[in-house]
């Protein structure tokens, strides 16, 4: 079953919006806002994820956000979504992804405003999105961010965006996952370097009780790929990668798993996609027992074509 849910309301409390009316510019908000859910909603799934390398395909599909109306009174907006649940969980909020972004961005936003550490699960790399949020923001207006999890909104101002970008340096740690060919190593130094599938090399330690896996990825390195869980260290302007400062684990991703594609899309996805696609009209001419004698009918197709 297919229904719509609310996601995050989002308010806009000023002057400005004191005649229950939406600015055009304060729509950018809106795409700021959805990217930041979007993203942060990625970053999980590959931290829930560590032996995958792509986002299943449609990720961003399955999450797209919109709103039916702008709340007079005090523009609001309420970002939905629709998601497919059994008839039997049609209250519950579904657990996934985008669920636990909207928690944690707004326990950020609350932690900004009331000086507090940043949620130990929030991404990091996501911060430095926080600044396109917020931009149309006066000295006397602000956010009000409500998810269906809390009971009281959380205001978001233009100091709670300067507070959050604060936390944005030139580089940031995170858990990071990583696939790549081993090129060489060091086995005095107990060291190796890594190249990623974007063609830069990243250097890595192992303890000497990995040495034979090094080995073995070094020596059929053409096929044999090392997969790494770490606590990387990121460039905050780029988010790329820079250096591994802690490798927790590393295992050998086998041919096998690198030539299955589980991010493609279903089968029955694309049979759908295509049935769509088709032209009412022309299902006219489909016979409705076609299932029940599909034999008769192509055999005597194809006898038709012999004669």
């Amino acid at each position: 079953m297919r229904r719509r849910i609310p996601v995050i309301t989002h308010r806009f409390v000023g002057e400005r919006y004191s005649d229950n009316g939406l600015p055009v510019e304060s729509l950018s908000e809106l795409v700021a806002l959805r990217k930041i859910l979007l993203e942060t909603a990625k970053a999980l799934w590959r931290r829930n994820n560590p032996d995958r390398e792509r986002l299943p395909a449609n990720f961003e599909g399955d999450f797209e956000l919109r709103f039916y109306e702008v709340a007079r009174g005090s523009v609001g907006v309420t970002l939905e979504r629709y998601v497919e649940v059994e008839e039997s969980l049609f209250d519950e909020v579904p657990q996934d992804e985008l669920t636990e972004a909207v928690q944690l961005i707004v326990d950020s936003a609350d932690a900004a405003r009331g000086d507090q550490p940043l949620p130990s699960g929030m991404p990091k790399l996501v911060l430095p999105l926080f600044d396109e949020y917020g931009r149309t923001l006066d000295k006397d207006e602000r956010f009000e961010l409500l998810s269906p999890q809390r009971g009281s909104p959380v205001e978001y101002s233009a100091e709670t965006r300067m507070r959050l970008s604060s936390w944005v340096e030139s580089e940031y740690e995170d858990i990071t996952f990583i696939v790549g060919e081993i090129r060489a190593a060091d086995l005095d130094g107990c060291k190796f370097k890594l190249r990623l599938d974007d063609g830069s090399k990243i250097q890595g330690e192992f303890t000497p009780d990995r040495e034979e896996m090094v080995i073995e990825a070094l020596r059929q390195h053409e096929t044999q790929k090392l997969r790494l869980k770490a606590i990387g260290v990121y460039d905050a302007l780029t988010r790329k990668l820079k250096k591994l400062k802690q490798i927790e684990d590393y295992w050998l991703d086998t041919p096998e798993d690198s030539q299955y594609d589980d991010s493609a899309e279903p089968v029955w996805k694309k049979v759908v996609r295509i049935g769509a696609s088709v032209p009412e009209e022309a299902w006219k001419g489909v016979p409705t027992d076609l299932s029940e004698k599909i034999d008769s009918f192509l055999y005597s197709a194809q006898g038709a074509e012999d004669g």
